[in-house]
């Protein structure tokens, strides 16, 4: 999934992902599964599989920033 909030492109992962991975194989997914360049300056989501938490990946200036977020709710839409 794709969204396009201003100039910066948010992608959905699809599929649960195993949040405990690093952030060198969270860019592994980006660049191979989801063939898309893991240092642009998209923002990358992915969910795990009770899907109750969210970690994004972005690169800032060198830097791979990763913010993991616990959801109010038991579970979240993914369309």
């Amino acid at each position: 999934m794709e969204l396009n909030p201003g100039n910066r492109k948010v992608y959905l992962r699809p599929g649960a992902t195993d949040l405990r991975k690093s952030i060198n194989t969270l860019s592994v997914i980006v660049e191979g599964k989801m063939k898309k360049d893991p240092y642009s300056e998209s923002v990358f989501l992915f969910y795990n599989r009770k899907k109750d938490k969210l970690k994004s990946k972005r690169l800032i200036k060198h830097r791979l920033p990763q913010f993991a977020v616990n959801l109010c709710k038991k579970e979240f839409l993914v369309l």
